[in-house]
Parts: structure tokens; sequence; C-alpha cells
């Protein structure tokens, strides 16, 4: 017999997904008619730019309008790029088209990506954590990936974040199949895109997956020469000096309330209002250490080499991915879409072996990363005391990593330390 009160929970379960799904179906279609897609204006912007043979890196603003409009981009277009030459040569194929359409295209592939790491994310939990209910897990599942405002502002912006987390899925599927040098490719692509992501080569180096570190390399070596091929040894020395730029436009003198970074966290309330002016010098330094402590932690939690993608496994790929946000100095909210690997994984292993402390951290931390959350907008929150409230992403950020390290470490009944 049916559990009725069992029924009641996964039919409201099913209401709230249901819900989360036409949500996003709407500001899907929403987007489509009325988004000017600005990350992917930019991408198309100085992809043709590149391909006509002007720098991508050193274009002045007035240059860079100029060109906009003969380019027939309605997005706004800044004079500043952080992505590699050769991304801008790998998608180069949709400046043939005009942007409009090639807005709406891009739209409808980012989306395809997104279902199928969804689909690829969902198969890898449930076949490594098989003792849950899998309607429960999918109806959940579906809330947390729906319900999830960087997932919006992906959307709104064009962003090519859902192709990287394609990546990584791939890339996780190819480990687990023991085809090491295919997932070193995969991982390779995400890096070229996203340089940060490069973290993952001493995690993997850690692990002594020897092969699959060795492999991404050389395809992230064999980019940027390519990319001096193409485009000569200018351009490609203009773009390693961009890390540098972004190094100190994160610096405690330039202040962007948009960047949710420990490190800017830092900045605003070393701002005007701080307690103890004297100390304002040392939240730089105070954030470095920050960072490295965690550095640290995540590398001694996850000690021990790698033999199979299992739960315990996935959760350290987690740790590093989280650990990419904590010590990043540039984090915006659209790329929080690459936590649904840790939400969707510690929901299932949540739902294996309940605990309150695990599970009040799981939600706590959710809702600081997929809310709306808009206090950066108000210029009293920019800097001193009240900035402390703009750090309420950042603040679910560590809750995630630290209830992930948690479960590595065997929180979790059932998931045992190697």
């Amino acid at each position: 017999m049916v559990d009725p009160r069992r029924q009641a929970s996964m039919i409201f379960v099913l209401v709230a997904a249901l819900f989360a799904v036409c949500t996003h179906a709407h500001e899907t279609v929403k987007a489509a008619f009325e988004s000017d897609f600005y990350d992917f204006g930019n991408y198309y912007f100085f992809s043709k730019a590149a391909s006509q043979g002007y720098n991508p890196y050193i274009l002045d603003g007035a240059a860079v309008e100029k060109m906009r409009q003969g380019y027939g981009i309605s997005a706004l277009v800044l004079p500043l790029t952080g992505h590699s030459p050769i991304f801008f040569f790998l998608i180069r194929w949709v400046t043939a088209m005009p942007y409009r359409a090639a807005s709406l295209l891009w739209l409808l592939l980012n989306e395809a990506a997104l279902l199928a790491s969804l689909a690829l994310i969902a198969r890898l939990v449930l076949e490594e954590v098989p003792d849950i209910n899998r309607g429960f897990f999918i109806a959940g599942g579906l809330f947390f990936v729906f319900a999830f405002h960087p997932l919006v502002e992906n959307i709104a912006l064009g962003q090519i974040n859902f192709l990287i987390l394609l990546f990584f899925i791939l890339c996780l599927y190819f480990l687990r199949g023991g085809r090491h040098a295919l997932a070193g490719v995969m991982m390779g692509l995400a890096i070229i895109i996203k340089p940060n992501f490069a973290i993952f080569l001493p995690f993997f180096l850690w692990k002594r997956c020897y092969r699959l570190a060795a492999c991404a390399f050389v395809v992230v070596l064999a980019a940027e020469i390519a990319a001096v091929f193409l485009y000569g040894p200018a351009i490609e020395l203009a773009y390693l000096a961009v890390p540098i730029r972004n190094f100190l436009l994160s610096s405690p003198h330039a202040t962007s309330v948009n960047n949710l970074s420990l490190w800017q966290l830092m900045s605003r309330l070393s701002g005007p209002g701080a307690p103890g002016g004297a100390a304002a010098p040392l939240m730089f330094p105070a954030a470095a250490v920050g960072c490295l402590a965690c550095a640290v932690f995540a590398f001694v939690r996850t000690k021990g080499r790698f033999r199979r993608v299992d739960p315990v496994f996935m959760l350290e790929f987690s740790l590093f991915l989280l650990l990419n946000f904590i010590i990043c100095p540039e984090v915006h909210e659209h790329q929080y879409v690459f936590l649904y690997l840790p939400i969707l994984l510690t929901w299932a292993l949540t739902m294996q072996r309940p605990q309150a402390g695990h599970a009040a951290l799981f939600l706590s931390a959710f809702l600081c990363v997929a809310l709306r959350y808009s206090l950066v907008q108000f210029s009293a929150f920019h800097t001193g005391v009240p900035a402390i409230f703009t750090g309420l992403k950042l603040y679910g950020i560590m809750a995630f990593f630290f209830l992930v390290a948690s479960m590595i470490r065997g929180g979790t009944p059932g998931i045992e330390r190697r």
C-alpha cells in the first residue's frame, strides 16, 4: 500500500519541479525574443575582428563601437576580452551568419548542451548512488536545476558555460570507461575556453591520472601554438598578458560590484567605512592566506590514488570545482551553473543517508547560490561594513565546499574514504 504522506510529498516536489521547468522555458523563449545576448555579442565581435586581422586585445573603445555597428551587433561590446585566440578561431563559423540568426542558433546549441549535461549527470549519479528513490531524486533535481537564478543569467547573456559543463561531464564519463586520453582532451577543451580551470591539472596529477593530465596539457599547448600560426605572435602575447590585467582590475583599488570573488569582497570591506582603517591594507593578504589554506585543505582531503569514478571521486572533483570559485580573482554569477554536479551529487547522497547537519548545510548553501540576490545594486552596500552582506553567494560556495569535504571524509554513512 502506498504511504499517503509519501505520495503527497512526491506530488508536491513534482509540482515544484514542473513549475521550475516551465519558468525556465518561459525565460528561454523570452530571451530569444528580447535579449541582445551580451556575452555572445562579445564572442561574435572579437572572433570576427580577429578573422579580419585585428588584434582583439588592444582595440580601443572608439574602434570597437564603430566596428560593432558595422557588424550589425545589437549587444554592447566592451574593449576588453579574456578569451584565447584559438577560442575565437573555433567559434568563427558563427560569424558567417547575421548576428541575430547566430545568437538564436547559439541559444539552441547551449540549451542542447545543458540538457545533455543534466542527462549525463543524472545517469552517472543514479548508477553510482543506486539505493535512492529515483523519482524523488529526479523531481527534486529538476527543481534544483531550474529554480536557479544563475541559469537565467546564462541564458540572457548567451554564455558558453553549458558547453564547458558538458566537457566536464564527458571527462568524467571517459575517465570512468578507462579512456584517459579522451578525458584529457575534454578537460583541455574546457581549459582553452576558461583557463582558470587549469586548477584541475594539479588535481589529476595529485590523483595520479598522469595520462589524463598530460593529454589535457598537450591539447592546451597545441591550441596556443596553433594560435600563433593562425594569428601571429603579437596577438598571442597580448592574450597572455590578460591574466595580469585581470589581476590588476581585481586589486584593492579597483572594486567591481559584479565580481563575487573573495578578493573583491575583501576589496569592498577595505573601502570607506571599514572598521579599523589601519587594517585595510591587510585585506588582500588575508584573502591570499585564505585561498592558500583552502587549496591545501582540498589537496589533503583528496589524498589517494584514483581508482574509479565513484561517489567519492566525484566529490573530490566537485571539491576542486568549488575551490576554483574560492581562489579565482574574478567570479560572476553565471559561472555557478558549473555547480550542477556537486548540487545533484550532494542531493543524492543526502537522500541516501539523511543527516540533519548535511541537509541543513545543503539547503542553506543552495539558497545562497540559487536565489536572486541584488544588494550589490545598492551603493550603500558597495564598501565598508555593509559590504559583508554582498558576500552571500560566496558564503554559499564555502558551505558547499565544506559539505563536500565532510562527505569525502566519511561524514555520509556508506561512503568510505579510500
